[in-house]
């Protein structure tokens, strides 16, 4: 319930009291007009959202607040609701299962899904093309295009509004639309990487694209100061699988290393995680040194967390690592 009276707040800046938020960024992703909103005329920054108007006259309004919660705003001019209460409706993306759930009405003419940090819905919206909504014995129909783009435009426009930094690649080259299973875990990875560092108090980090770091292929990069990351998620791996990657994860970096190579693995401190490893390459005075960890994904699978130093001290990417995995178990979804 907090979550969503939090997104509550905020959709209420978007569509009902211009005159007092302020529009820090405006751009467009597709029919979607998108940008980055205060609390205030003077405030601190809040969320990215992007609406879209349909001919029935309902606004739909995708927005990620500061926190990376995250969720989907309907308005009507000619609607008369009750601020508070609750609407029970059940929605479906394009022929999948129907979900019953609950919006709350933000004010008389809007009402609000909040889904708080969930990454399967997340990718659910990400790659559907139709949202059917069933409420008071209505059923609305929605175009879903460009929401591939969208929400991870909005995932970045996050990010640089909390941690302003240059982005070498534009948001339209690195949020294509996904191609195949391949871009949903793109999708997934990216939205679990931004709750997973907010969580484990990591600032200044972005998303990063493919094209920045185009040596390291994975479903998820990013990047904060002395330090990259990157999520890969393996749907097929299983437990009888993990010694097979911990020789496959120490022999790629023994392999690319030029110089001295020292690796090992890291005693479990937690029943849930599966392994942790740990390689250091070093040319000369120069080491870098990479921290993996291996934890079990809800839908099958395993993600793959890996935590790195470009150069010199390895605390850095010590002491994210660890962060992280105080934090893993609960950005994870369950």
């Amino acid at each position: 319930m907090r979550r969503i009276l939090g997104l509550a707040a905020i959709i209420c800046w978007i569509a009902f009291q211009p005159s007092e938020a302020a529009q820090l960024k405006h751009f467009k992703v597709g029919a979607w007009d998108s940008g980055a909103y205060s609390d205030g005329p003077q405030g601190k920054f809040s969320h990215c959202a992007g609406s879209a108007s349909y001919n029935s006259g309902v606004i739909v309004t995708l927005l990620i607040n500061r926190e990376y919660k995250w969720g989907v705003a309907f308005s009507h001019p000619a609607w008369n609701l009750t601020p508070g209460t609750d609407i029970n409706l059940a929605y479906v993306v394009d022929g999948g299962e129907p979900r019953a759930t609950t919006a709350k009405v933000v004010s008389n003419k809007q009402a609000l899904i909040g889904f708080g940090g969930d990454s399967d819905r997340f990718k659910e919206f990400s790659r559907g093309y139709f949202l059917r909504i069933a409420a008071a014995n209505q059923v609305f129909t929605f175009n879903l295009t460009d929401t591939a783009k969208l929400l991870p435009a909005l995932l970045n426009c996050v990010t640089q509004q909390l941690n302003p930094a240059p982005v070498l690649a534009s948001t339209a080259t690195r949020t294509a639309a996904p191609v195949g299973q391949r871009g949903d875990f793109r999708a997934e990875a990216t939205v679990i990487t931004a709750n997973l560092l907010s969580q484990a108090g990591i600032t200044g980090f972005r998303i990063a694209t493919a094209q920045e770091f185009p040596e390291l292929k994975a479903d998820a990069i990013w990047a904060a100061s002395n330090v990259i990351g990157t999520i890969n998620i393996l749907p097929t791996a299983t437990a009888k699988d993990l010694d097979e990657l911990r020789s496959a994860v120490i022999g790629n970096d023994a392999k690319a290393c030029k110089g001295m190579f020292f690796s090992g693995s890291i005693p479990d401190d937690g029943k849930e995680q599966l392994i942790r490893v740990f390689s250091t390459c070093q040319v000369k005075d120069v080491s870098a040194t990479n921290y993996y960890l291996a934890v079990p994904r809800k839908a099958g699978g395993i993600y793959i967390l890996r935590t790195m130093t470009a150069s010199g001290s390895e605390k850095p990417a010590k002491e994210a690592d660890a962060s992280i995995r105080k934090a893993v178990f609960t950005a994870l979804p369950k």
